[in-house]
């Protein structure tokens, strides 16, 4: 049967990847369903184009044909962390009845999430050793390699893919989040590494390759705005936007970064008009969810902490409503209840922020004792709460307490195998010694793993322990970038305002 179904599915590959490059061989897809595969590569075309809400639309048009496609289990774009379990495991049973390509990429995925950073590795230098003439392997290893902050050795790997198949999305998106901001949650080359003409180039590649992704184009305004070139920006969203109504595609991406945009800008009440508009375009809850919390922290960016909290309360009692499942719901209240931490603790509310804190961590035991057991995911959600605690105890001043949180959460992390395990309780001991009149100590734990590219929080803590101690040039490097970090993070949203004003004193 094994046979059959990607025999099947080889003539489909043929046919869907006539006009790409000829040396390109894409990697084998298994399943009984030839239209199920038409159903997959259309929603890998959306994810290409960076329409994450449009794939699990095909994706799960695959899988009415065809559940045990490993591929579409795998990758399907699921909010309900339930269901998402479900898929993942179901790709992990199915993984001996596919292809070594197929099997390779679920081996990854499952060594990424249990932070067997090497394992992945070692799997994408199999992938392309039995596929090498693909440029999607030389993706997937280097997506791996990225994983362990070895930049170049991922860009190398990129740029192998783009040898290949220079029309490549996938390799031009990934090289383009290395210079600059193009996703929540992303890890970018320190900034004196950064190369925006490069990124500039890959951006114009992307939008000749498929001139009718609005996501391309929001791209090249995101570039501007990070140069605070807000006014050239707007016309870039303007055309995104353009692009995605003309086409009825989903628009509340487009309509908060617009409301980024004006928020850094200064321009405040129309950003949140545009916030609002964004969660009013929302076309499932979990995307409602993320508008949120881009608004949340645009009053953070300002410091206005009470009206954080207002907007935080207000949809918590209107999130019943909004149509989650009952693990999706506690897992997006965590999402909100803890901005509402971030402003009640920065605002120095001890009692309100420890029954915040409290309250997401019940969230996170509900979610939980809703789902099936899980190690790693039970392991993460003792980081946060533990985490959480030692933060909290920080910001109060509390350091003995503190510092107790921070050796329980050090016998958790230090057994992780990852670049970035150990950055949130170094970057805390750092603050902790900051406060206790220990610049010098503060700035051992503070080493160029923070930088204000990716920490933007801590970053501003190491800028203060580097003007205690009057390395003056340096502090005011850091106090810069951060009064001109242009993106919606929680961490910048917190200590923008604070650098400015560091660079006014």
């Amino acid at each position: 049967m094994k046979i059959d179904r990607i025999a099947l599915l080889s003539l489909s590959l043929i046919l869907l990847t006539g006009c790409a490059q000829e040396q390109d061989v894409p990697l084998p897809v298994t399943s009984s369903s030839v239209e199920a595969v038409e159903h997959f590569n259309t929603g890998r075309k959306h994810s290409s184009n960076h329409d994450f809400l449009l794939q699990p639309q095909y994706f799960k048009k695959a899988l009415a044909l065809d559940p045990d496609f490993v591929l579409a289990n795998l990758w399907i774009n699921e909010p309900d962390p339930s269901k998402w379990a479900v898929h993942r495991q179901k790709a992990i049973d199915n993984k001996g009845k596919v292809s070594d390509a197929e099997r390779i990429l679920v081996e990854m995925a499952v060594a990424q999430r249990e932070d067997r950073l090497t394992d992945a590795v070692r799997l994408g230098e199999e992938l392309i050793e039995k596929y090498p003439n693909s440029s999607d392997s030389y993706v997937y290893l280097g997506n791996a390699i990225r994983g362990v902050n070895d930049f170049d050795g991922a860009e190398d790997n990129y740029r192998k893919a783009l040898e290949i198949n220079p029309k490549n999305l996938r390799a031009l998106w990934q090289l383009t989040s290395h210079h600059m901001n193009v996703y929540i949650g992303q890890v970018m080359r320190p900034k004196e590494e950064q190369d925006r003409t490069l990124a500039r180039k890959y951006i114009d590649k992307m939008i000749e390759v498929s001139p009718d992704a609005g996501s391309f184009l929001q791209m090249r305004g995101n570039l501007l705005r990070a140069q605070s070139d807000f006014e050239n920006a707007k016309e870039w969203y303007s055309r995104a936007l353009e692009s995605r109504e003309s086409q009825n595609l989903p628009k509340a991406g487009i309509l908060g970064v617009i409301a980024h945009n004006l928020l850094f800008n200064g321009e405040v009440e129309e950003a949140h008009e545009f916030y609002n508009r964004s969660i009013a375009a929302s076309v499932r809850p979990g995307q409602k969810i993320g508008q949120w919390n881009f608004k949340l922290q645009a009053y953070l960016f300002v410091g206005d902490y009470s009206g954080a909290v207002e907007a935080a309360d207000n949809v918590l009692a209107e999130m019943d409503g909004f149509g989650f499942s009952e693990a999706a719901l506690y897992q997006n209240m965590q999402a909100i209840e803890f901005r509402k931490f971030l402003a009640e603790a920065h605002n120095q509310n001890r009692e309100k922020a420890y029954k915040s804190m409290n309250s997401l961590a019940s969230y996170r035991a509900k979610e939980n004792s809703l789902l099936a057991e899980d190690d790693i995911r039970e392991r993460n959600f003792k980081i946060g709460d533990v985490q959480n605690h030692a933060w909290f105890y920080l910001l109060f001043g509390e350091y003995d307490k503190a510092e107790s949180k921070l050796e329980e959460l050090y016998a958790i992390v230090s057994k992780i195998e990852s670049p970035t395990a150990l950055i949130d309780y170094r970057a805390m001991k750092g603050m902790i010694a900051l406060s206790t009149g220990n610049p010098a100590e503060a700035l051992d734990y503070m080493d160029d793993n923070i930088d204000t590219e990716n920490y933007q929080y801590y970053s501003y803590y190491k800028g203060l322990a580097l003007k205690a101690l009057d390395r003056n040039e340096e502090a005011r490097s850091i106090f810069q970038a951060l009064a001109n970090y242009n993106f919606n993070s929680w961490g910048a949203s917190l200590v923008r305002t604070l650098a400015q004003k560091q660079l006014a004193s």
